[in-house]
């Protein structure tokens, strides 16, 4: 009953069995330990950038004249200002484009394109486009009201500087 059976048929007392697994755990060195919880781009990340410490370790403190790797470093940081910003980031986006849906959509009210796979057919129960209808009627009406009651105002306004005009 205290015996164990390994995959290789050697049989083992319990006791020497959970002491191999005792000193496999103390085998594992603190490096292996360590990477346990963290992942591999991580574990790169943080080499690299002991790597560049590194580099920035050997170089003088003041800089006289800007190398080559400080220099497309400066060039590409993106600034606000930049009149040719859209262009470069249009020239980094090109290789990488969003799909799209070929279908025109009905309008929303929150201005939300359907995904890339939709088929173009409107199963909605119309509730959107009434909604959108009925705000754009309440727009054109109140501009409309608008018109209506400053138009006396307007008529008004040329008939006086007609008259201060052609006195």
């Amino acid at each position: 009953t205290g015996q164990v059976i390994r995959r290789n048929g050697v049989i083992v007392s319990r006791e020497q069995a959970e002491e191999a697994e005792g000193d496999k755990l103390k085998r594992l060195n603190a490096e292996q330990l360590s990477m346990w919880g963290k992942g591999a781009k991580q574990i790169e990340l943080e080499k690299e950038k002991v790597e560049y410490e590194d580099k920035i370790k050997e170089q003088p403190f003041t800089r006289y004249t800007i190398d080559q790797e400080y220099d497309e470093k400066l060039k590409e940081k993106e600034r606000f200002e930049d009149p040719m910003r859209d262009l470069a980031q249009s020239k980094k986006e090109s290789g990488t484009r969003k799909l799209r849906c070929k279908f025109t959509a009905p309008p929303n009210r929150y201005e939300i394109e359907p995904g890339y796979r939709w088929d173009g057919v409107d199963r909605s129960n119309g509730y959107e486009s009434k909604l959108l209808r009925s705000r754009n009627e309440r727009k054109a009406n109140e501009a409309d009201a608008y018109r209506w009651r400053t138009e006396d105002m307007q008529s008004i306004w040329c008939r006086h500087n007609f008259q201060l005009y052609h006195r």
